[in-house]
């Protein structure tokens, strides 16, 4: 909430928000500098759950539209949606990149419109580039630029960054385009600029070393906590002369291929 009111003023989220858009973005950045930030966590640390958190803390605190970002995995972008369906109940409504596939724009004039300025809506999409394209028709038909913002991108290290940069710097922007999700991505976020843009992931590295005038370089950070004792992650695994971790040898994988 604080990131959101320092960038677009105050009044429209928080305990007392209207939930919908006083003054649309007109900056000179096409995406709000100061609007990008990172959840950290370990390896299955429960950054999911704090994910899910946070979005019924904001929809209560009258953010409207939430954009859930995955991994470009049909199979794990059906598991974090019903994540989301499971656990949010009683508040916004969900649907996921099947239900705007074959229409977009009726999707947004039947389930979009209609929902949006009183429960709020959530839209999961894989980073697919086809279904952001979709997805944006989706926006821009419901006029989801007047409703406050909340988009999570799971995995952002993942598919999210400009992978052209590389090339660009050698040849210039004019012969190499922006790599196609990390454009895509970028043009969801002008169209509904007043939005807070939150990363996921457990390895921040390739986040945290953008320039600074980069849309994915974290300006604020929320570090989850050290998970409890039970916890299975790397270290247990692979730490030096750990118990869990034996090398075999190559021809072994035969062996137990005969036992079938």
């Amino acid at each position: 909430m604080n990131v959101y009111s320092q960038n677009f003023g105050l009044g429209d989220v928080g305990e007392n928000g209207t939930g919908l858009v006083s003054q649309i973005y007109q900056g000179l950045d096409p995406i709000p500098n100061g609007t990008t930030g990172l959840i950290y966590g370990r390896v299955q640390s429960g950054k999911t759950n704090t994910t899910i958190a946070t979005l019924a803390l904001a929809h209560e605190n009258n953010f409207r539209c939430f954009i859930i970002l995955t991994s470009n995995n049909t199979w794990l972008g059906e598991q974090t949606a019903n994540r989301f369906n499971n656990q949010i109940q009683g508040g916004p409504v969900i649907f996921d990149w099947e239900a705007w596939k074959d229409d977009p724009t009726d999707f947004a004039k039947t389930k979009v419109i209609p929902y949006i300025k009183d429960t709020g809506v959530v839209l999961v999409t894989t980073k697919n580039v086809a279904h952001l394209k979709r997805l944006l028709t989706v926006l821009k038909i419901a006029k989801v630029k007047n409703f406050p913002a909340l988009i999570f991108d799971d995995e952002a290290d993942n598919a999210s960054l400009n992978t052209n940069e590389a090339k660009q710097s050698k040849q210039g922007k004019d012969v190499i385009a922006d790599s196609s999700t990390f454009a895509q991505i970028g043009e969801i976020r002008e169209e509904i600029p007043n939005h807070v843009y939150v990363q996921i992931t457990a390895t921040p590295q390739s986040l945290l070393l953008q320039k600074l005038s980069n849309p994915c370089k974290p300006q604020f950070c929320a570090a989850l906590p050290e998970p409890g004792n039970s916890y299975m992650g790397g270290d247990l695994f692979f730490s030096d002369n750990t118990k869990h971790c034996v090398i075999i040898d190559d021809d072994e994988i035969d062996e137990i291929k005969k036992q079938r």
